[in-house]
């Protein structure tokens, strides 16, 4: 495998299970990159700034998705794909959503990430929506975020793919034998 496209991203919905994944792989030894938002989420300050200026939040969640994967890259064993809970891509499909302008620097970011995203993989929602408590999203606003994400995602890059509901070890045989198709 070549530095070019070594990172999967899974995308999809609130509570599709991507960070309960990004868990399992990371346990069984693979380099992660965990979602950014939560993490902004957690500052009281986003709060406000989520509902006021929703363009400089996800410039916040941009900027640590960015020196989060840059990390990864530089540590992870060369051979061995990076799975990153979300990617630049989602921050045009969450944009979307909100009805907001995509702002300045996000289509520069995505060119960079074209190259170093083997594939996209949109995990199927579960039978219950069950929101962790970060998410304030309700259940009809998560499907919608989940279609707006897979459509964003499908016209900007060339390897798309739904991994369907199923437990950790169910679905990490799923990712790797996509990751076998895509990850060169």
């Amino acid at each position: 495998m070549s530095a070019k496209g070594r990172i999967v991203v899974f995308t999809g919905g609130p509570s599709t299970g991507k960070t309960t994944l990004i868990q399992h792989l990371s346990a069984a030894g693979y380099p992660v990159v965990r979602e950014a938002a939560t993490d902004v989420l957690r500052r009281a300050e986003a709060a406000r700034v989520r509902q006021k200026r929703p363009q400089r939040f996800q410039e916040e969640i941009l900027n640590l998705q960015l020196e989060r994967e840059s990390h990864a890259l530089e540590t992870a064993p060369a051979q061995v794909p990076i799975f990153a809970d979300r990617g630049v891509g989602d921050h045009f499909g969450y944009l979307r959503h909100a009805g907001v302008a995509i702002f300045p620097g996000l289509e520069a970011a995505w060119t960079a990430a074209l190259r170093r995203y083997a594939a996209i993989l949109v995990l199927a929602p579960g039978p219950i929506y069950d929101p962790d408590g970060s998410r304030s999203e309700s259940k009809q606003e998560a499907i919608a975020i989940h279609r707006l994400l897979g459509e964003e995602y499908r016209q900007r890059h060339p390897h798309v793919a739904e991994i369907p509901w199923g437990s950790p070890p169910e679905r990490e045989q799923l990712v790797l034998a996509q990751v076998e198709q895509f990850v060169v």
